[in-house]
């Protein structure tokens, strides 16, 4: 176990705080995007998609976008998806990994897996 004092305690303690920050307004955002997604808000800015809305108005980079807008459209058909973010369960890139593979039918197990294994091993599964 790391025993830390001082200064570096204090920013550990900071950085465990703004990571679980961090995961919190990723699950926010998550659920906003589905939001405007269901509602087309971005047709409002004559958009056709939703990725470029993401990146021209919510300064999304584009790759960080796409990963949203994958968990968006597939929490349409399996909303566990995004609960599981949106309650940190896991993480918005592990959510992308199985977004191809999880169906209404075996979501239990893919959710299950994304909590349990590292990214790298859910990748091969």
């Amino acid at each position: 176990m790391v025993k830390l004092t001082g200064h570096s305690k204090v920013l550990h303690e900071n950085a465990k705080r703004k990571a679980k920050e961090y995961l919190h307004a990723e699950g926010e955002l998550l659920a906003a995007l589905i939001e405007v997604d269901v509602d087309e808000t971005y047709r409002k800015f004559e958009e056709t998609f939703l990725t470029p809305y993401c990146v021209k108005y919510l300064g999304l980079d584009p790759n960080v976008a796409a990963v949203f807008v994958r968990i968006v459209r597939k929490s349409h058909h399996v909303p566990e998806l995004a609960s599981a973010v949106q309650k940190g369960e896991i993480c918005l890139y592990k959510a992308k990994t199985i977004a191809s593979v999880i169906t209404p039918e075996n979501k239990e197990e893919w959710l299950q897996k994304a909590k349990l294994i590292p990214k790298s091993k859910l990748e091969r599964e």
